[in-house]
Parts: structure tokens; sequence; C-alpha cells
């Protein structure tokens, strides 16, 4: 809008005063929420935190640095897998089977386990 020179501005021009921009504050707030909600992973991280926030209010000593040692070793096997899927993943291959080879490494371990250690009991 051009403003002939010597005359004042328009009236609608915005004041910028506390009102609008808390307003504004609030509703670029929301936008962003709204878009991180929309992401996938977006609605992961929100559902832990909710939890997380859950557990910490619900258990005194859930939030503790103890607790957290005790559930490292829990949660360390199942990271190291998923840091091994998360490079097949990037590299464009969708291979899920890594939940079933999980599964069964187990037993696989006990079978050879258990055939060795027969052998080796043979004269």
């Amino acid at each position: 809008m051009a403003v002939a020179s010597g005359s004042e501005a328009s009236a609608q021009a915005p004041t910028g005063g506390p009102a609008h921009s808390r307003g504004t504050l609030g509703r670029s707030a929301i936008k962003v929420l709204r878009s991180f909600l929309t992401l996938r992973e977006g609605s992961i991280v929100l559902v832990t935190v909710a939890t997380f926030i859950y557990f910490a209010v619900s258990a005194p000593g859930f939030a503790t640095g103890s607790n957290f040692k005790t559930l490292l070793p829990y949660f360390a096997p199942i990271a190291i897998l998923a840091a091994g899927e998360v490079f097949i993943m990037i590299n464009g291959e969708i291979d899920l089977s890594i939940g079933a080879v999980y599964l069964i490494t187990p037993f696989l371990f006990y079978k050879l386990s258990v055939n060795v250690a027969c052998r080796s009991c043979r004269p």
C-alpha cells in the first residue's frame, strides 16, 4: 500500500502490542504442535513422553538413576538391533525380519550348544 508523502499511515496497521503477540504466539505454537503430530515419529515421541511422565508421577522410584541403571541391560540389546534396522530402512530396504531372528536366536543357540556339549562328552 502506497502512502503519500506527508500523510499518516493507515489505521489498519497492526499495533504490535502484547495482546497481539500473545495471540500470534499461541497460534504459532498450535501450528507447530499440529505439524509435529502429523509426522509418524511425532505421535510416537508424544506417547513416549506421556508414558514417562505418567510413571514418573505414579511410581516414586521410577525417575531415579538407580532405576535407569537397572533397566539399561534390558534395553541395550533392543537398542543395538534397532540401530541396525535404522541403517536398513535408510537405504530403502524394508526388511523387518529382525524380530523373527531375535526370537529364534536363543533356540538356535541352545540347540547348537547342547549338540556341541554332547559330542564332547562322547569317547
